[in-house]
């Protein structure tokens, strides 16, 4: 746990206060210590140095670098519960206090254990705790409360054993801390399979956990929410509340499973710890970037980091009110310079984390998307994955009016990333589903469609590299709140949870889909070879031919006939050539199996409906 990240930056910054700050005149060495213990000193006749004065044994310590201030906090900090700490209060605090406490801890480093070893600092003057949080609030905390002092005063105070009686000569300020270095090796597939979990609930975290588990996924997103409002608080930010993200990432490693983070923002034109701090501000997106700065090096090293981050600052779908009109806060003037803080702090906690930027929606129409990205793209967006969102359209249709829609449509997000200078930059589906309760899916048409796009996705030559399914399932507090009113009910692969009712989600078609792809298909495995059949906005029947990864001669062919509008797809027999093998498995979308045997010419027929149907050869 690293408790000491909330203090890096404060010793870079306080050598540039020396302006800020009052003189003191020389006394005796003693009395001078006692005067002084607990307070931060700046050696004003030098270049602004910091020292410590530790209130236990009354010598100085030098906080000159990160490392040193760091090595000091271990060995100095006093550990506090929340209970104790809550009678000190808080800088600008009414609040009296334990007025013996207070005394007693005076000048100490507070380190809160309880929480996530956030650390405090108790005024010698007012006996009042202030935060040790970001840079900029330290800056604040020592240009008021670091207090001058000359060589000579400060040579009267005995250096801790070890530190330099003076500081070591400078000629420059020191530098800020060198990112964290490159971390372990961490593998990423080559397409990630992932899904979308409700909003984390302790209710229901650990079944929902084991239900993606067991489909034989690994990647998911929504637990933990890392939700900004929810994680960072305080009247000026930087009180960050880690407790019930920590323990979602734990649960999530115990499953072995791996979280690809939403960095997102609130739909709230300011601050939500204050609204008067627009989204132009560039406050706003300092502490935006500082925010995706202080996830990524919290968790960077956690075994359910997967080294993949989607950074969200709108939603084009969104980005027009209902009589047209741009929304100021979501135009792309202003979304792109925060992705850009997003992606500034992301690599500078870790460079290797891979940004997955826009993930805007593209259910929108070919003007309006076009428009928003073009202007967007004017703008020197910052990001490694080009996100996109697309919900319920049929595996094998381009809409004419949205070409940008469903899986095929991503062929057009390539041709349109490729127009405008991202040829190289990947691309990645971080959301998409398809909802149910209208009349153009049902539950069945939900699990094929779920399905195909996986199956599909995998077949387009666009450098796609993964797809955030959308979603598991949605909660209520009464079954009036499940239906077509609820998001996650109404695109949900398990039925809706009444929350306090004991009675969990039972699985619909499309998780025994997913689960059949995944756990008995072992979908993963294979590479995609050749497509034999099949055409966009046509009714021919959709034949794919992969190979295992680990054995080319052990094939799987995957076959179905595409949903056109809302007609029931065209049932066709379908030959298909095993050769050189003789046998083969059918497997249905729902996992049940009948061996084949091919003709002379080595061929297997086989009836393609809606419904995929796997043939595999060999293992």
């Amino acid at each position: 746990m690293k408790i000491f990240r909330c203090l890096k930056g404060v010793i870079n910054l306080i050598i540039v206060l020396t302006l800020f700050v009052p003189f003191i005149s020389p006394t005796i060495a003693v009395t001078l210590a006692k005067r002084l213990s607990g307070r931060i000193l700046l050696q004003v006749q030098a270049q602004g140095q910091a020292w410590y004065v530790n209130p236990v044994n009354l010598q100085r310590y030098y906080l000159g670098r990160p490392t040193d201030a760091f090595n000091i906090m271990r060995s100095l900090g006093l550990g506090i519960s929340n209970a104790d700490l809550t009678r000190i209060p808080e800088a600008g605090s009414t609040q009296a206090g334990d007025s013996v406490l207070r005394k007693r801890l005076s000048g100490r480093i507070l380190l809160q254990v309880q929480a996530q070893g956030q650390a405090w600092y108790v005024n010698p003057v007012n006996l009042q705790r202030y935060y040790l949080g970001r840079p900029t609030d330290a800056f604040n905390i020592m240009r008021s409360l670091g207090l001058g002092i000359s060589n000579a005063d400060l040579a009267a105070i005995k250096a801790h054993p070890g530190e330099a009686v003076t500081a070591p000569p400078a000629t420059t300020p020191p530098t800020a801390p060198s990112p964290a270095p490159p971390t372990s090796q961490r593998t990423i597939p080559a397409f990630i399979y992932a899904m979308r979990t409700n909003w984390p609930d302790a209710e229901f975290n650990d079944f929902q956990l084991n239900a993606i588990r067991d489909m034989s996924m690994r990647y998911v997103q929504g637990t933990p929410s890392f939700l900004w409002s929810s994680i960072e608080s305080g009247p000026s930010g930087g009180i960050m509340k880690w407790n019930v993200t920590d323990a979602e990432m734990d649960m999530l490693s115990a499953k072995g499973l791996k979280v690809v983070p939403f960095i997102n923002l609130p739909k709230l034109t300011g601050l939500h710890w204050n609204s008067s701090i627009l989204r132009t501000d560039p406050r706003y997106r300092a502490e935006f970037g500082e925010f995706a700065y202080e996830v990524v090096n919290r968790y960077k090293n956690h075994p359910a980091w997967s080294g993949v981050a989607a950074v969200w600052g709108g939603s084009s779908d969104i980005w027009r009110d209902d009589t047209g009109a741009e929304i100021s806060w979501n135009q792309p003037e202003v979304v792109i310079p925060l992705l850009n803080a997003a992606y500034d702090g992301i690599k500078r906690a870790d460079p290797n984390t891979i940004v997955v930027g826009f993930n805007m929606g593209a259910d929108v129409g070919a003007t309006d998307w076009e428009q928003w990205h073009r202007r967007a793209f004017t703008l020197s967006p910052r990001f490694d994955w080009f996100g996109v969102q697309s919900h319920s359209n049929p595996v094998g249709v381009v809409p004419s009016d949205s070409p940008y829609r469903g899986v095929l449509g991503l062929t057009n997000v390539r041709s349109f990333l490729d127009q405008n200078g991202y040829n190289q930059k990947p691309v990645f589906l971080n959301e998409g589903g398809f909802h149910i309760f209208n009349s153009q899916f049902n539950e069945q048409s939900q699990a094929e469609q779920a399905v195909e796009t996986y199956v599909v996705a995998r077949a387009q030559n666009i450098n796609l590299k993964g797809w955030m399914h959308f979603t598991l399932f949605g909660s209520a507090e009464n079954p009036a709140g499940c239906g077509a009113v609820n998001d996650g009910d109404n695109w949900g692969i398990m039925s809706c949870y009444i929350k306090g009712s004991g009675v969990l989600p039972s699985p619909r078609p499309a998780y025994r889909a997913l689960q059949t792809l995944f756990s008995t298909v072992n979908f993963a495995d294979y590479n995609y070879e050749a497509t034999l059949s099949g055409a966009p906005n046509q009714i021919s029947p959709f034949v794919y031919r992969f190979a295992k990864a680990s054995n080319a001669s052990s094939k799987l062919w995957v076959i179905f006939s595409p949903r056109i509008g809302r007609s029931e797809p065209v049932s066709q027999d379908v030959s298909i050539n095993i050769a050189p093998a003789t046998r083969a498995t059918r497997i249905d979308m729902l996992g049940n199996q009948t061996a084949l045997q091919a003709d002379g010419n080595g061929n297997v027929n086989v009836r393609s409906t809606s419904s995929p149907v796997y043939i595999r050869t060999g293992l």
